[in-house]
């Protein structure tokens, strides 16, 4: 395991949070042209959504059971 330390500006945190959004929100399903279903991806951008909002995203999980 390797941790990271990111020092980001409100606009790269709220920029962030709408893509991890996204993607954890269409996860298992189509995603521009994509399917997103490895559970290691998903992990690293719930990880990254938690980092930037304080919890963990909703759908995944739901999707993660």
């Amino acid at each position: 395991m390797k941790k990271i330390e990111l020092e980001l500006t409100e606009e790269e945190i709220n920029y962030l949070t709408i893509e991890m959004n996204c993607l954890l929100r269409s996860y298992k399903t189509i995603y521009n042209g994509q399917k997103y279903d490895n559970e290691d991806m998903g992990n690293a951008f719930n990880k990254i959504y938690k980092a930037l909002t304080g919890k963990n995203h909703e759908t995944w999980l739901k999707v993660n059971k």
